[in-house]
C-alpha cells in the first residue's frame, strides 16, 4: 500500500497525450499529493469516502478523530487516532486553515489510485478497498472484530465484519496460540503458591 501512495504522489514527468507547462506541473503535483493524502486517510481511518469529505480540521481532537457519519445513526462515531492517522492528518491540517475548513479538496481519490496502480502492474483498488485495508491491518495486528466493527461504524455488533473478516482472527489465534508456554506458566504459578 505504502508503494501505491508513493506513486500516487508522482507525477510523471511526460505522458503520450499531456505535457504540462510549468504552472499545470505545480497544479498537478499539488493535486497529487492531495488525492494520495485523501487516499491515506481513507486507508488508515476506515472512513467512508463520504465520511471523508465531510470531515473538517476541527474534528481532530488529538487522541481521538469523530467521524460524522453517512450511512445511519450509528455510523457517526469517535476512533482512536492511530499513529499512521496522525501522520497524514498533520500533513492534511498543515495546508489547512480554520477549525471548519474540510480535510479533504478532493471528491475521491479513485482515478489517483487507478493510475498508480497501473504504473506498478498491481490491481486496480477502489475506494471502499482503502476501507478493507483498515479493517484487516487491525484485526492483523490483534484488535478483536467488534472494535474493528466499532471504528467502521457498523450497526451491527461485529455480525458483518466477523462474516468479512473472520479468517484474520483465525490466523492471528493461530499465531497467538505458538506465543503459549505452559512451562514457563506453570513454573511462575508455582513460584506464587508457594
Amino acid at each position: 500500500m505504502l508503494r501505491i501512495f508513493a506513486e500516487m504522489r508522482r507525477v510523471p514527468d511526460e505522458s503520450d497525450k499531456f505535457k504540462p507547462n510549468p504552472e499545470q506541473r505545480i497544479y498537478l503535483e499539488t493535486m497529487a499529493i492531495e488525492m494520495a493524502d485523501h487516499a491515506e486517510l481513507l486507508a488508515y481511518s476506515g472512513m467512508r469516502k463520504e465520511e471523508a469529505t465531510k470531515s473538517t480540521v476541527g474534528d481532530d481532537h488529538g487522541d481521538e478523530f469523530k467521524i460524522w457519519g453517512t450511512k445511519s445513526e450509528s455510523a457517526e462515531r469517535t476512533i482512536p487516532v492511530n499513529p499512521a492517522l496522525r501522520l497524514v492528518l498533520d500533513r492534511i491540517k498543515s495546508r489547512r486553515v480554520g477549525p471548519k475548513t474540510k480535510l479533504v479538496i478532493t471528491s475521491e481519490p479513485r482515478t489517483a489510485m487507478r493510475r498508480a496502480c497501473g504504473r506498478l502492474g498491481l490491481p486496480m483498488l477502489r475506494n471502499h478497498d482503502l476501507r478493507h485495508y483498515f479493517a484487516s491491518v487491525c484485526i492483523a495486528s490483534g484488535v478483536d472484530i467488534p472494535t474493528v466493527s466499532r471504528w467502521l461504524g457498523h450497526a451491527d455488533g461485529g455480525t458483518l465484519a466477523m462474516k468479512t473478516y473472520g479468517h484474520l482472527q483465525k490466523d492471528h489465534s493461530q499465531a497467538s496460540a505458538k506465543k503459549v508456554d505452559f512451562n514457563a506458566s506453570f513454573a511462575d504459578a508455582q513460584s506464587s503458591v508457594a
